[in-house]
């Protein structure tokens, strides 16, 4: 995420929170805020332990008056963004998968 412009502004053992400035011309028309300026593009993954591994949950929003007492949230997890979400949480699932399973010697 770092690669992709994003900082981390929150980490503990169960979840990491980034947030990178939005892009999005219209976005930023329609949610910035005299106080706050224009809104953040904030990324939270929460990590759970499941009966067979673990889960991990992206949760997508836009927040105006981003680190203040009135900070707004508009969910944009089922966006236009969430495939490309989805797909990069599928290759860390495929990349970690890979390094934990035991490797299979072939044998002559």
């Amino acid at each position: 995420m770092i690669d992709k412009g994003y900082r981390i502004v929150k980490d503990d053992p169960f979840s990491l929170t980034v947030e990178k400035p939005v892009e999005n011309f219209a976005a930023v028309l329609l949610l910035s805020t005299n106080a706050g300026g224009p809104p953040v593009a904030r990324v939270t993954y929460t990590v759970a332990q499941i009966d067979n591994g673990t889960r991990v949950v992206a949760d997508m929003a836009l927040i105006s008056n981003a680190g203040m007492a009135f900070e707004r949230r508009t969910d944009v997890s089922r966006g236009a963004d969430s495939p490309m979400a989805q797909a990069f949480l599928d290759k860390i699932a495929a990349e970690t998968q890979a390094k934990s399973s035991p490797k299979k010697v072939a044998r002559r």
